[in-house]
């Protein structure tokens, strides 16, 4: 009989904390509810309808992801956004592995070149991207423009030529990211023991051995981190095409993230959402790619 006392007594503590984490959780709950997962299941709900932003809408099913995998248009957008992928997703890892390598070391004013490289990171996208629209500019009043006719080499229409528009527009991601993947990097970089690196220099082992042998593979958790979430922007890049490039020149830089604001734009709504969901299944499909391929436990 005392046994099943202290039994019901322990069940009634459990059901009581279980009930206070959930009414802790409950306004996060409310907002997540009503801002992310309501919005989330209409917009599937739309993907299935010829809904226009003035009027009725439609039921015609699959129609919507039909029409987008026989478009030619958005055929492109999507090589368009692969090839911004395959550009800036090397490029930020080389770069802010870069960073974080040379921030790691015993040099002065380390702090304030930390600060620096974070800069772009909290600044603006919009402010970012005229900025270097400016920069970009065609003709002489361009910085960049201007720098090298100093320098006596040709210049070059770098956003309204389709051979540079995407390459640019990767500069300037590249740019803006940089400080944040760097600072990933550089949690993981202080995350190896030194006494690792001590114990291979005694036995001879090289700067080149030193990192291919111990710092890229005790990297893996950082780069498979850094990877995933590059993966993500680079798949839904918008405000940089947006502002500098606007999809051109010759719909050169359109990628899948503008040609759902066109849709939308235009009054699509069910095509815009079967779009979003389009972008959803490659992004999570990529993310469990990744996963398997980088995300196997490590042996130290």
């Amino acid at each position: 009989m005392y046994a099943v006392t202290l039994e019901r007594r322990q069940l009634r503590r459990d059901l009581k904390r279980q009930l206070s984490a959930w009414l802790f959780l409950a306004p996060a709950m409310i907002v997540l509810g009503l801002f992310l997962f309501y919005p989330a299941a209409v917009a599937f709900w739309m993907s299935f309808h010829d809904w226009k932003s003035l009027g009725g809408h439609t039921w015609i099913g699959l129609k919507n992801y039909y029409r987008l995998l026989t478009m030619p248009y958005f055929l492109d957008a999507v090589l368009h956004t692969l090839y911004f992928t395959l550009l800036n997703v090397p490029a930020t890892m080389v770069v802010s592995l870069a960073i974080a390598l040379l921030l790691d070391t015993d040099i002065r004013g380390r702090h304030l070149f930390r600060l620096c490289f974070y800069l772009p990171v909290v600044s603006s996208g919009a402010a970012v991207s005229l900025l270097w629209k400016w920069i970009l500019q065609g003709g002489e009043l361009g910085l960049l423009n201007h720098i090298i006719a100093f320098g006596g080499l040709p210049i070059q229409d770098w956003l309204g030529d389709p051979r540079w528009a995407m390459p640019s527009i990767v500069l300037v991601n590249v740019w803006k990211s940089m400080g944040y993947y760097a600072l990933i990097f550089l949690a993981g970089l202080q995350a190896i023991s030194p006494e690792l690196y001590e114990a291979a220099r005694v036995d001879g082992a090289s700067r080149w051995q030193l990192f291919w042998k111990i710092t890229l593979p005790l990297l893996r958790p950082a780069v498979l981190l850094n990877s995933i979430l590059l993966f993500i922007g680079s798949l839904e890049q918008f405000d940089q095409v947006y502002i500098m490039t606007g999809g051109g020149p010759a719909d050169s830089t359109r990628t899948v993230a503008f040609f759902l604001f066109q849709a939308w734009e235009q009054g699509q709504m069910g095509m815009a959402a079967a779009v979003g969901y389009v972008l959803f299944a490659a992004v999570l499909a990529l993310t469990l790619l990744q996963k398997r391929l980088f995300g196997q436990e490590i042996a130290y």
